[in-house]
């Protein structure tokens, strides 16, 4: 697992590169934002309605996603246990992911993989720090 939490300092230290991967999605989105904003003013009256609305639907989702990167996540690499409001597991299919939800109202993302034994860990250590674990509804 690479997220270590120290006892004495009351800190969770991350070692991931969440930073580069929220990079490349954003400038991934960038580039389908000006397509997609191309193609509409392009040939509006010869492209059919319903590739238009695909466009306007992909236009919102990536604005949606651009602007929850930049204002709603952080990067930080150490987080000291009294900033964490709660931790949130997420279970897709087989995948289990978390997330430290911060008392600023950020959110910092673990794009971790954790089996079980690493799940039964941090439960483990996030209740011995105090922190909250809010349930999720298909855990």
């Amino acid at each position: 697992m690479k997220i270590n939490f120290d006892n004495e300092t009351k800190t969770i230290s991350i070692k991931d590169n969440i930073k580069w991967n929220n990079i490349i999605i954003f400038i991934a989105a960038i580039a389908v934002l000006s397509n997609a904003v191309v193609q509409l003013i392009r040939h509006p009256s010869e492209t059919p309605v319903f590739l238009i609305c695909l466009w306007i639907l992909l236009i919102g989702i990536f604005i949606y996603r651009l602007v929850f990167i930049v204002f709603k996540t952080t990067y930080q690499n150490q987080i000291k246990a009294e900033e964490i409001e709660y931790v949130r597991f997420k279970k897709t299919f087989n995948y289990r992911t978390f997330y430290f939800s911060l008392r600023n109202g950020k959110r910092r993302e673990m794009p971790l993989g954790l089996s079980p034994n690493d799940y039964a860990k941090m439960v483990e250590n996030c209740n011995n720090f105090g922190i909250e674990i809010r349930p999720n509804q298909n855990l």
